[in-house]
C-alpha cells in the first residue's frame, strides 16, 4: 500500500459511487424515494485504507469487502441502520471479513468510517498484543465488536483527525504516521477484546426468510408477491412485517425500487435510439406514465433525461 493521500466525490447515481469505492463487490440498492447525493472521502496510508461515506437515502446495502485485506465499520450513529437484520449495538464496530459478506440497512442521513488494513498487518499487530490468530479466525468471528465508549470515541477522533488533516491545501502529513499507528492499534485492541464481543448468530432466526426473499426478488423482478411469499416459505402478513422492520418499507415497494434501479442501468446502457416504453416493460412496469412518476419521484429525473445525459 501506498500513501498519504486521499480523494472525495459526491455521487448522484448508485452504481458509479458503488464503482468508485474500489476493490468491493458492491450491491446498493436505493429503497426510499429521492434524488441520491452520495459522499465518499477515500484516504490511503501507509498501512490503512481509511473511507468516509455519506448517503442521504435509504438503502440495502450488500457486498464483499476487498480480498486480502480485514475491514471494519464505524457507524457515526449507529441508529440510523440494521446490521445482519438486527440492530447495530451502541459502540460496536462492525466486522465485514465473513465469507458470507455483509447486509446492512440504513437509513437516510447515514454516514460511516471503514478501516481496512492487509490481513498481514492486522494479524502482526494482534500477535504483538499477545493475542495469536489466524485469518480464518477472524472470518468466522463475531458481526460486531463491542468497544468501551472512549476507545470508540479516541477512534473515530482519530479517522476525523487524519480526514481534516488531508483535506488542506495544502494537506499536512507530518505526524501522519502516528496517527496511523495509533489507528491500527486501537481498531485491533477492540476487535481482539474477546471479552466485548458480541457472539451474534450469522443470521437472525427470525430474518432467515427475509434474506431468502431479498434472493428470491433478485434473481426474479418479475415475481408477484405471493409468488415470492410461496417460494420463501412464509405468509404475506409475516413478510410484510419482516420487511417493515428490516427495510422500512413494504416488500412490495422494495421490490419496485429495485426494479427502478435496474431500469435505470439500462437506459443509462440504452442507445440514444432506445424506446422509454420498451426498457420499462422488460423490467415490468406496463403503464408508462406511472413508471415515469415512480422513477422521477426515485431519482428526481425523468427516464428520458437520463438517457439523455447518458448519451449527451
Amino acid at each position: 500500500m501506498h500513501g498519504p493521500f486521499m480523494q472525495s466525490g459526491v455521487f448522484t447515481d448508485t452504481d458509479r459511487w458503488s464503482a468508485e469505492v474500489r476493490d468491493w463487490n458492491l450491491h446498493f440498492s436505493q429503497i426510499e424515494a429521492g434524488p441520491l447525493e452520495a459522499a465518499l472521502a477515500r484516504v490511503m496510508l501507509p498501512a490503512t485504507i481509511l473511507q468516509k461515506v455519506k448517503l442521504n437515502r435509504r438503502f440495502h446495502q450488500e457486498g464483499h469487502a476487498p480480498d486480502g485485506v480485514f475491514t471494519f465499520g464505524i457507524p457515526d450513529d449507529h441508529r440510523r441502520m440494521s446490521w445482519y437484520g438486527d440492530e447495530a449495538h451502541e459502540n460496536s464496530v462492525m466486522n465485514f471479513n465473513s465469507p458470507d459478506g455483509f447486509d446492512a440497512v440504513s437509513v437516510a442521513g447515514f454516514s460511516a468510517t471503514t478501516l481496512s488494513m492487509p490481513s498481514s498487518v492486522f494479524l502482526a499487530e494482534a500477535a504483538a498484543l499477545g493475542h495469536e490468530m489466524r485469518e480464518e479466525d477472524l472470518a468466522h468471528n463475531a458481526q460486531q465488536h463491542l468497544a468501551d465508549p472512549l476507545e470508540l470515541q479516541r477512534l473515530k477522533s482519530i479517522s476525523e483527525g487524519i480526514l481534516a488533516c488531508l483535506s488542506r491545501n495544502p494537506p499536512i502529513v507530518s505526524g501522519l504516521r502516528e496517527l496511523e499507528a495509533d489507528l491500527r492499534y486501537l481498531l485491533v485492541s477492540i476487535v481482539t477484546d474477546q471479552d466485548r464481543t458480541l457472539q451474534t448468530e450469522t443470521r437472525a432466526q427470525r430474518q432467515k426468510a427475509v434474506d431468502r426473499a431479498v434472493e428470491i426478488i433478485a434473481s426474479n423482478e418479475s415475481l408477484t408477491i405471493a409468488e415470492v411469499c410461496r417460494y420463501a416459505a412464509i405468509s404475506q402478513r409475516s413478510l410484510d412485517r419482516a420487511f417493515k422492520e428490516r427495510f422500512g418499507i413494504s416488500p412490495k415497494r422494495y421490490m419496485i425500487a429495485r426494479r427502478l434501479g435496474a431500469a435505470r442501468r439500462s437506459i443509462q446502457n440504452a442507445p440514444p435510439d432506445a424506446r422509454i416504453a420498451d426498457i420499462a416493460c422488460d423490467h415490468g412496469f406496463w403503464h408508462l406514465g406511472r413508471f415515469a412518476s415512480d422513477y422521477k419521484l426515485m431519482f428526481g429525473e425523468l427516464p428520458s433525461e437520463t438517457l439523455q445525459a447518458a448519451n449527451g
